[in-house]
């Protein structure tokens, strides 16, 4: 009788430890404005990730020296500020086959250059 008995007072004492501990939730409100944000940052990353499929765009990368999925990885840490201005800067261009791949190319090397004197911190692991 001694195991039945001790197996209750653990299961019960297992019990009130999972009980008596309470995880707090905080919720709040989220307002348009940052559903909208959160939306457009979505939207000009899948632009860009767009840009970067292409297979000029990305044979100019490689024969630079510049791996394709790091840049990638990198596009997943642009803050909202810095896609909008990518995303901005890619509007004013004119069309044309070749008129993205400079831009973006130079951006990239501007945050780079940017990031590795501190200026910024677009790519933490540099």
């Amino acid at each position: 009788m001694k195991p039945v008995l001790l197996r209750k007072t653990l299961a019960m004492a297992t019990m009130a430890a999972v009980l008596s501990t309470s995880a707090t939730v905080q919720a709040g409100v989220v307002d348009n404005q940052s559903l909208l944000q959160e939306q457009q940052g979505q939207e000009q990353r899948l632009a860009l990730r767009e840009l970067l499929a292409r297979e000029d765009l990305r044979a100019a990368l490689v024969q630079r020296g510049v791996d394709v999925d790091v840049v990638d990885a990198r596009i997943d840490r642009l803050s909202a500020a810095e896609l909008q201005m990518l995303h901005e800067r890619l509007d004013e261009l004119p069309a044309g086959a070749d008129s993205g791949v400079g831009l973006v190319l130079g951006i990239i090397f501007i945050f780079i250059i940017l990031d590795l004197l501190g200026a910024t911190d677009v790519f933490p692991r540099i």
